[in-house]
């Protein structure tokens, strides 16, 4: 802990106080900015960068699908699985279809 507090201090977070024998540590007010605009931050923005959102909503999408063709895979009749395993190819040759048209 002591050595994060330190780095603050030489970044201009913090100060220090020391009374009593103890350090009382306070935010600065560039300690003050730099939290409430850390508190604004998104961890995930760093990430997600650059990504176009739909590529969420696809990769979304196909894991609900897995997890809909898992279950049918574990639980439906015969006759359920071969039905989803026709949408499942119907799919496919729709996906190419799509790519197709451009």
């Amino acid at each position: 802990m002591y050595p994060a507090l330190q780095l603050l201090e030489d970044q201009g977070l913090v100060t220090a106080d020391a009374s009593a024998g103890k350090r009382l540590y306070s935010l600065t007010d560039d300690g003050r900015t730099e939290a409430t605009e850390a508190a604004e931050r998104k961890p995930w923005d760093e990430v997600t960068k650059g990504v176009n959102p739909l590529h969420f909503q696809l990769v979304k999408a196909i894991g609900q699908a897995a997890a809909a063709t898992r279950q049918i895979a574990r639980e439906g009749s015969d006759a359920q699985q071969t039905a989803a395993a026709d949408i499942l190819n119907d799919t496919r040759r729709r996906l190419y279809a799509i790519l197709a048209e451009e």
